[in-house]
């Protein structure tokens, strides 16, 4: 905080009554801010882990570190099998839904109708 400088009595007795009492007035606000400014500031500083209230409280800029997966990144880690479930034979299905695409997702030409050999394979998924 400023400190400033008290106001001695010589110059205070020059003043008008009703400037000295503001002075006065605000002095001793002034005096107590401190005292509040450090409570306030105690309270923002509280989160989950050092009072009682509960995590979902705490700020979004204070969210807990996820815990550590040791340096690995998530998923599938490189050279492990994966696992896949098998397709149904199209004869179990309730409904098959052929979907061609109309334009390139790349170039956004359009597509003919018929496939050509350069054409990729069908790709069957289930839903």
């Amino acid at each position: 905080m400023i400190e400033l400088p008290p106001l001695s009595d010589e110059p205070r007795a020059t003043l008008p009554p009703a400037v000295a009492a503001s002075i006065a007035a605000l002095e001793a606000a002034v005096t107590g801010l401190p005292h509040e400014v450090a409570a306030l500031r105690a309270r923002v500083n509280q989160d989950a882990t050092h009072s009682s209230r509960p995590p979902s409280r705490d700020l979004p800029s204070r969210a807990r570190p996820s815990p550590s997966t040791g340096g690995r990144p998530p998923g599938g880690q490189r050279g492990h099998q994966g696992f896949f479930r098998a397709l149904r034979p199209v004869a179990d299905v309730d409904a098959v839904v052929t979907v061609c695409a109309a334009r390139c997702a790349h170039c956004g030409r359009p597509l003919p109708a018929d496939a050509g050999l350069a054409d990729p394979a069908p790709v069957r998924h289930h839903v």
